[in-house]
């Protein structure tokens, strides 16, 4: 069957229903392995925050995160973000710390932590020094190539640079990230993916928010935030311009201003010391003038 309407998955509400919904906890195990490729192959994970449409409705936010357990007590958090926010690499770390303090309690010893794991998919670009699309970060001695700790973990994956490495045919984490940025334009799923139950399941998930009214008004809802929070944003910015290009223009001014003043200071002080020159010169001769006449000579002749 083929959508109704096209519906994208990037959306928070569609989004955390494809990975935080306990009766598809298949989608988020497939996705988790098929993005982190861990040695030993999650086989199930607990949903720890699981959808619920109401926490969409009225909310003018648009982050949203899937939290989830596995057997050996690793946490996970998945996010996914639309638009490149000020200092959004310091709230990647900030929101990490959160979920690992959260892991223990007054009087609890510090061995009961476990990894938390976070990834974080990105429509933007962030590091734009890098042409890689998958990063992935951890506590590490730079120097001697030791690391502190394996709790913590965090995967950055920047869909606008995925576009350019693709490859064929596709392996899983291509798979979902060719989901992930393409499926907004879908009526089905392409041929190439249909042997991945995960995503065919994740497809019934687009085709509810597609067919039934109650999930497709809340998506046009959050559809809606999102551009009016875009707008803001692109606002901001414009302002934010703006006034770096007026207090540009002010701090020029000042400058030229300023210059001008010791310009007009400097002339000033040579005149003043010309003056003065000629006053001392004026001041010798007369002095030397008088010593003629005192010796008789007649300074006429």
């Amino acid at each position: 069957m083929k959508l109704k309407h096209h519906i994208d998955p990037t959306i928070d509400c569609v989004f955390k229903a494809i990975l935080g919904d306990p009766k598809h906890q298949n989608i988020l195990t497939h996705f988790l392995n098929s993005i982190l490729k861990p040695q030993s192959p999650l086989h199930s994970v607990e949903i720890l925050n699981p959808y619920n449409d109401k926490e969409f409705v009225g909310d003018k936010q648009t982050i949203v995160d899937v939290k989830a357990r596995d057997e050996d007590g690793k946490t996970y958090q998945i996010e996914i973000q639309l638009t490149l926010s000020p200092a959004l690499s310091a709230r990647i770390l900030y929101n990490w710390s959160v979920l690992y303090k959260s892991l223990i309690h007054s009087g609890e010893d510090f061995p009961q932590l476990k990894p938390v794991i976070s990834i974080w998919l990105l429509t933007s670009s962030l590091l734009e020094n890098s042409t890689e699309f998958h990063h992935h970060f951890e506590l590490w001695d730079v120097k001697h190539q030791l690391r502190l700790i394996d709790h913590c973990s965090i995967h950055l994956i920047e869909l606008s640079k995925w576009k350019n490495t693709i490859t064929l045919p596709l392996d899983a984490e291509q798979a979902w990230l060719y989901f992930f940025d393409s499926a907004k334009n879908w009526d089905e799923l392409p041929p190439e993916l249909q042997n991945i139950d995960a995503l065919r399941s994740a497809m019934e998930v687009l085709q509810r928010f597609s067919e039934q009214e109650r999930d497709y008004l809340l998506y046009e809802a959050r559809l809606d935030a999102i551009r009016d929070e875009r707008a803001r944003n692109k606002l901001y910015e414009t302002t934010a311009k703006q006034l770096a290009e007026a207090l540009q223009r002010e701090t020029l001014a000042h400058e030229r201003e300023a210059l001008a003043q010791k310009r007009e200071e400097e002339a000033q002080k040579r005149e003043e010391e010309a003056q003065k020159r000629e006053e001392e010169e004026r001041k010798q001769k007369e002095h030397f003038l008088e010593l003629l006449k005192k010796a008789g000579i007649d300074p006429t002749q």
